[in-house]
């Protein structure tokens, strides 16, 4: 009989040894996954080389197939998207392997091998995708397109063209965002690189995309493809400063249908106004600008935040006549006389011929020297912006030209656009067109404004001069900053100038220059101190929205210059490159801007 110690001592030992066998097996599996994992390691290593090279030419192709579409070069664009296609599906046909799915997953390893992954796929979508339409992109909203033609912009055309273009920058949207989410700090410095440089060459094609996608949506219904459409068009005078540019000398009435413009009409800014504010005022422009900014269309203009500005003068034109405009549209003699550039010499009814060199000079100041009676001066802008309109609508002169010109107004802050419809006015947002007063961002923003005092048109010998330095990069990552704004009267001698002109001595003494100078600082700062020429200035401060504001009375004599300096900071995490904007003047402001922590660091 065996005794149960005995049985029990058996069965042990065939555990142990069951164990054993388990544990050699359990050895020689996770030996074999190793071993795997180190081959598909090795395999993905090899077949890295590979798709390196393949990414590198494909990442190549991008730019040079954007200066073959602009050239319009389309069989060398068919063969670089040819190249493209190719590159990017033997990448992705290399990276949907077996082996680098395993090693996708590896520590270390892993985010790298998915960064290529997702830089493959990238590529391949845009050469299926986005790029082979760049040549529809580029044409539709090309000068050549959207010039008129007898006196009419082809509007069915821009938008039949439009789901091409919509799509196409959508594609490019799509690729930047699926690479911004990839995780930067997991990446060997190889495939980091190669991240970013994609990202770089897609941020640039997205400026081309993007424009393209907004002129499709907005110029077919805002040219009145679906009807007539009314704009007011502001017409500024930088002789008399305003913080946009200037006073509204001239509105204009621009009637667009079915691509043509014509100017049904033309009224001086002086003749509306009202005894009460139109719409309501903030308490903040009440202190800053007066009530007078929504009494006058003069005065609209005073507000450096066009949007706001537009929208009060459609409500005083609303007011004034009852019928509600599509949208506003506003510039300056300068952007005028721009315009002149591209379509040539224009001559008005009455015999005068006026040139890009010296339509501005003329508009702004020598019309007062030569006409002292203020209706005929209003007959005679009304002649001019006539005769330029014309020429502008009816095709004349250089297509390419004119949109340069437009382009470069635009950037200077003499062209903008506002439109009464929400979803239009969505596109426009963020542009150069729209002219806002920008909100809370890394970039810190600065506003040097003018607003005459003088009650003349005597700002046109103003010089104005401004810099903006980077004085301390603070460990909270916002920046202090240090502005000048330096101011010269270059009125001549005033036995030659008219009473219209200097004001004849009804505000301030004649010749002499008086301006309100409002200084916005960063949105989210603060404005610290004001010094001019006898030391620190006690200064009026206000707040408009997120932006402190610093207001200041400046006079000048004839020939008296005055520096203002002032010391400001941003917000928390706001290291950016300051911008510095602007009052545009009747000559362009010398500006100087020194890069911002995040350029130094």
């Amino acid at each position: 009989m065996v005794s149960p110690t005995s049985t029990r001592r058996r069965r042990t030992k065939v555990r142990r040894t069951r164990g054993r066998r388990t544990g050699i097996v359990l050895g020689w599996v996770l030996l074999g996954c190793v071993a795997v994992v180190a081959v598909a390691g090795v395999w993905t290593a090899v077949d890295a080389f590979r798709v390196r090279d393949q990414l590198v030419e494909a990442a190549g192709v991008v730019p040079q197939l954007e200066d073959q579409v602009l050239a319009g070069d389309d069989e060398a664009v068919a063969t670089s998207v040819a190249t493209l296609r190719d590159a990017a599906s033997s990448a992705v046909a290399t990276t949907g392997r077996p082996h680098w799915k395993l090693t996708s997953w590896l520590p270390g390893v892993g985010p790298n091998v998915r960064a290529v992954q997702t830089l493959a796929g990238t590529v391949s979508d845009l050469a299926e995708g986005p790029l082979p339409s760049l040549p529809a992109v580029v044409a539709a909203a090309s000068p050549a397109a959207l010039a008129p033609q007898d006196g009419r912009v082809d509007v069915q055309s821009v938008a039949e063209a439009a789901p091409v273009v919509i799509a196409a920058d959508d594609g490019v949207n799509a690729a930047i965002a699926s690479l911004a989410a990839i995780d930067r700090s997991a990446l060997l410095p190889q495939v980091g690189g190669a991240v970013d440089q994609l990202a770089g060459e897609l941020a640039d094609l997205r400026l081309s995309t993007a424009t393209a996608s907004r002129a499709v949506q907005l110029i077919p219904p805002m040219m009145g493809i679906d009807g007539p459409r009314d704009y007011l068009v502001l017409v500024q005078n930088n002789a008399e400063p305003r913080a946009l540019g200037g006073i509204v000398g001239s509105v204009l009435v621009l009637r667009a249908e079915e691509g043509s413009i014509e100017l049904v009409e033309q009224v001086a800014g002086n003749s509306i106004s009202f005894d009460e504010p139109v719409g309501d005022l903030t308490d903040s422009e009440t202190a800053i600008f007066g009530s007078q900014l929504g009494r006058f269309m003069l005065n609209v203009t005073s507000t450096p935040d066009f949007p706001r500005a537009a929208q009060l003068a459609s409500d005083m034109w609303i007011a004034e006549r009852g019928e509600t405009p599509a949208g506003v549209l506003s510039l300056d003699p300068v952007a005028l006389a721009g315009l002149l550039g591209a379509t040539g010499p224009v001559t008005t009814e009455a015999g005068l011929t006026l040139t890009a060199d010296g339509a501005a000079q003329y508009l702004l100041n020598q019309i007062y020297l030569d006409e002292p009676d203020p209706a005929q001066q209003d007959v005679f802008f009304a002649d001019a912006a006539a005769s330029i309109f014309s020429a502008l609508s009816g095709g004349s002169g250089d297509a390419q030209a004119a949109v340069s010109s437009l382009v470069q107004s635009s950037d200077q802050g003499r062209l903008m656009l506002w439109s009464s419809d929400p979803v239009e006015q969505s596109l426009l947002d963020g542009t150069q067109l729209a002219g806002e007063v920008p909100e809370v961002g890394s970039t810190p923003v600065v506003g040097v404004y003018l607003n005459d005092g003088s009650g003349a048109k005597i700002g046109y010998y103003l010089e104005v001069a401004t810099s903006l330095a980077v004085s301390e990069c603070r460990p909270d990552g916002s920046q202090r900053l240090r502005l000048k704004v330096d101011l010269t009267s270059a009125v001549p001698d005033l036995a030659t100038l008219p009473a219209y002109l200097t004001g004849g001595g009804a505000f301030v003494p004649e010749g002499t220059i008086q301006t309100n100078l409002s200084v916005f600082g960063p949105s989210g700062g603060r404005i610290l101190g004001v010094s001019g020429p006898e030391g620190e200035m006690p200064v009026l401060t206000q707040r408009q929205g997120d932006s402190p504001v610093s207001l200041i009375t400046v006079t000048l004599n004839p020939s008296e210059s005055m520096q203002l300096e002032l010391e400001l900071v941003t917000g928390k995490q706001v290291d950016g490159v300051p911008t510095l904007r602007t009052t545009p003047g009747p000559r362009a402001t010398v500006q100087t801007i020194e890069p911002g922590c995040a350029a130094t660091s």
